[in-house]
Protein backbone atom coordinates (compact mmCIF):
# COMPACT_ATOMS: atom_id res chain seq x y z
CA UNK A 1 0.00 0.00 0.00
CA UNK A 2 1.29 3.52 -0.80
CA UNK A 3 2.51 5.04 2.51
CA UNK A 4 2.26 8.40 0.76
CA UNK A 5 -1.55 8.10 0.13
CA UNK A 6 -2.44 6.74 3.73
CA UNK A 7 -0.54 9.01 5.25
CA UNK A 8 -2.28 11.92 3.19
CA UNK A 9 -5.98 10.33 3.52
CA UNK A 10 -5.30 10.42 7.62
CA UNK A 11 -4.55 13.85 7.70
CA UNK A 12 -7.41 14.72 5.47
CA UNK A 13 -9.86 12.37 7.77
CA UNK A 14 -7.83 14.88 10.83
CA UNK A 15 -8.39 18.13 10.03
CA UNK A 16 -12.43 17.08 8.66
CA UNK A 17 -14.36 16.75 11.35
CA UNK A 18 -17.36 14.53 8.95
CA UNK A 19 -14.99 11.76 8.50
CA UNK A 20 -13.17 9.36 10.85
CA UNK A 21 -10.01 7.15 10.09
CA UNK A 22 -10.53 3.75 11.14
CA UNK A 23 -7.25 1.85 13.19
CA UNK A 24 -6.24 -1.33 11.41
CA UNK A 25 -8.24 -3.88 13.48
CA UNK A 26 -11.59 -1.65 13.46
CA UNK A 27 -11.55 -1.66 9.43
CA UNK A 28 -10.19 -5.31 8.94
CA UNK A 29 -13.23 -6.29 11.12
CA UNK A 30 -15.30 -4.05 9.09
CA UNK A 31 -14.47 -5.31 5.75
CA UNK A 32 -14.32 -9.36 7.16
CA UNK A 33 -18.23 -7.95 7.69
CA UNK A 34 -18.98 -6.11 4.13
CA UNK A 35 -17.25 -9.67 2.40
CA UNK A 36 -19.80 -11.81 4.71
CA UNK A 37 -22.53 -9.30 3.93
CA UNK A 38 -22.02 -9.41 -0.17
CA UNK A 39 -20.78 -12.97 -0.54
CA UNK A 40 -17.03 -11.56 -1.48
CA UNK A 41 -14.08 -13.98 -1.29
CA UNK A 42 -12.80 -13.74 2.00
CA UNK A 43 -8.75 -12.51 0.67
CA UNK A 44 -9.29 -11.45 -3.20
CA UNK A 45 -8.04 -8.25 -4.22
CA UNK A 46 -10.72 -7.04 -6.41
CA UNK A 47 -14.11 -8.22 -5.07
CA UNK A 48 -15.47 -6.34 -8.29
CA UNK A 49 -14.93 -9.43 -10.28
CA UNK A 50 -16.87 -11.21 -8.49
CA UNK A 51 -19.81 -9.39 -8.67
CA UNK A 52 -23.59 -10.71 -9.58
CA UNK A 53 -24.57 -10.11 -12.93
CA UNK A 54 -27.34 -8.10 -12.10
CA UNK A 55 -24.22 -5.42 -10.75
CA UNK A 56 -24.43 -1.77 -12.58
CA UNK A 57 -21.34 -1.23 -14.31
CA UNK A 58 -20.62 2.57 -15.54
CA UNK A 59 -17.46 2.98 -17.01
CA UNK A 60 -15.88 6.92 -16.74
CA UNK A 61 -13.87 8.67 -18.82
CA UNK A 62 -10.71 10.76 -17.11
CA UNK A 63 -11.91 13.72 -15.16
CA UNK A 64 -15.52 11.88 -14.62
CA UNK A 65 -15.51 9.19 -11.77
CA UNK A 66 -16.61 11.33 -8.97
CA UNK A 67 -19.34 12.82 -11.17
CA UNK A 68 -20.34 9.54 -12.32
CA UNK A 69 -20.61 8.46 -8.43
CA UNK A 70 -22.25 11.19 -7.65
CA UNK A 71 -24.72 10.03 -10.06
CA UNK A 72 -24.98 6.19 -8.53
CA UNK A 73 -25.27 7.33 -5.36
CA UNK A 74 -28.20 9.27 -5.74
CA UNK A 75 -29.62 11.68 -2.96
CA UNK A 76 -28.35 9.55 -0.48
CA UNK A 77 -27.39 11.58 2.59
CA UNK A 78 -26.00 8.60 5.07
CA UNK A 79 -22.87 7.66 6.61
CA UNK A 80 -20.42 5.24 4.25
CA UNK A 81 -17.15 3.26 4.74
CA UNK A 82 -14.68 3.99 2.02
CA UNK A 83 -11.83 1.77 1.73
CA UNK A 84 -8.92 2.25 -0.43
CA UNK A 85 -7.78 -0.46 -1.78
CA UNK A 86 -5.41 0.83 -3.72
CA UNK A 87 -5.03 -2.75 -6.37
CA UNK A 88 -3.57 -4.16 -3.09
CA UNK A 89 -4.85 -7.02 -1.20
CA UNK A 90 -6.10 -6.86 2.26
CA UNK A 91 -6.24 -5.52 4.82
CA UNK A 92 -7.42 -2.33 3.86
CA UNK A 93 -7.32 0.98 5.50
CA UNK A 94 -10.73 2.23 6.25
CA UNK A 95 -12.29 5.68 6.42
CA UNK A 96 -16.22 6.43 7.80
CA UNK A 97 -18.26 9.58 7.25
CA UNK A 98 -21.03 11.35 4.72
CA UNK A 99 -21.08 10.06 1.48
CA UNK A 100 -20.56 13.78 0.27
CA UNK A 101 -17.12 13.91 2.71
CA UNK A 102 -16.22 10.71 1.43
CA UNK A 103 -16.25 11.56 -2.23
CA UNK A 104 -14.84 15.18 -1.65
CA UNK A 105 -11.99 13.38 0.38
CA UNK A 106 -11.40 11.16 -3.03
CA UNK A 107 -11.48 14.10 -5.69
CA UNK A 108 -8.70 15.74 -3.28
CA UNK A 109 -6.40 12.72 -3.64
CA UNK A 110 -3.77 10.95 -6.43
CA UNK A 111 -6.18 8.15 -8.10
CA UNK A 112 -6.48 5.60 -5.94
CA UNK A 113 -8.99 2.34 -6.35
CA UNK A 114 -11.61 2.15 -3.41
CA UNK A 115 -14.48 0.48 -2.56
CA UNK A 116 -17.10 2.67 -0.60
CA UNK A 117 -19.84 0.78 1.00
CA UNK A 118 -23.54 2.75 2.85
CA UNK A 119 -23.80 2.04 7.14
CA UNK A 120 -26.26 -0.51 6.99
CA UNK A 121 -24.45 -2.33 4.07
CA UNK A 122 -27.03 -2.41 1.65
CA UNK A 123 -25.35 -1.65 -1.63
CA UNK A 124 -21.29 -1.01 -2.23
CA UNK A 125 -19.67 0.61 -5.07
CA UNK A 126 -15.89 -0.05 -6.77
CA UNK A 127 -14.26 2.33 -8.86
CA UNK A 128 -11.31 -0.07 -10.62
CA UNK A 129 -8.09 0.46 -12.44
CA UNK A 130 -10.28 -0.16 -15.65
CA UNK A 131 -11.97 3.21 -15.38
CA UNK A 132 -15.43 1.27 -14.26
CA UNK A 133 -17.74 1.80 -11.40
CA UNK A 134 -19.47 -0.94 -10.08
CA UNK A 135 -22.48 -1.05 -8.03
CA UNK A 136 -23.92 -3.98 -6.34
CA UNK A 137 -26.87 -4.22 -3.56
CA UNK A 138 -26.81 -6.81 -0.80
CA UNK A 139 -27.02 -10.50 -2.17
CA UNK A 140 -29.85 -13.13 -1.27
Amino acid sequence: MDKHLISDIHEYAERHPGLEFLDANAAELLRKEVGRRFAFPENHRWWWQTVPSAARIVSYAEGEGLKKLRAMVGAQTGHVCLFVTDDEDPPWPCVKGSIEDAITMVGEQRFFEYAIVDINMTWIVFDTHMNTLVYVTQRG
